[in-house]
């Protein structure tokens, strides 16, 4: 049933915005998007349960909540069973933004006129389903855990008041 294939959209300068998004997420919404994208892969257009939602123009959004946030990844299906992850966002109201679902518009106009290109430039290195884009989200989660980590102070670098 996992014949469908999950592809980060690329801007034509490199930059990913959903690996940006997804770089951004706390790591419980960000285990829950990844959760959610897992179900994307072996359901894709038969989605199970309220994690996928049509929106209009062949644009679907891909949903995952905690209790204060909702965040929302926006994708299109595309030739060859592939599923375009355009851009994301933390949802504010109860509405979406229509600026980010022109965003994922325009990301598709680029992705279609690009396709060829790009399949041709990215062959072996594009990020996809399955083992390929597991890594690349995993990349993604120790880098942003990177930068947020504080490092440990030792008591040693720290002057206390007899020290002084």
């Amino acid at each position: 049933m996992n014949d469908f294939e999950i592809v980060f959209y690329q801007r034509a300068n490199g930059e990913c915005p959903v690996g940006d998004f997804l770089d951004s997420l706390n790591k419980v919404m960000r285990f829950k998007m990844m959760n959610k994208l897992d179900m994307l892969e072996l359901y894709g257009n038969h989605p199970r349960g309220d994690y996928s939602k049509f929106v209009d123009e062949g644009i679907f959004e891909l949903r995952a909540q905690t209790r204060t946030d909702i965040t929302r990844i926006m994708f299109f299906f595309d030739e060859n069973r592939k599923i375009v992850l355009t851009n994301g966002f933390v949802k504010k109201t109860q509405k979406m933004p229509m600026s980010e679902f022109e965003l994922a518009k325009k990301y598709r106009a680029d992705y279609l006129s690009r396709r060829q290109e790009m399949e041709s430039a990215q062959k072996g290195s594009r990020i996809t389903s399955g083992p390929q884009w597991r890594p690349k989200l995993d990349d993604i989660v120790s880098s942003a855990d990177a930068r947020r980590t504080v490092p440990a102070l030792s008591r040693d670098a720290v002057p206390l008041d007899k020290d002084r």
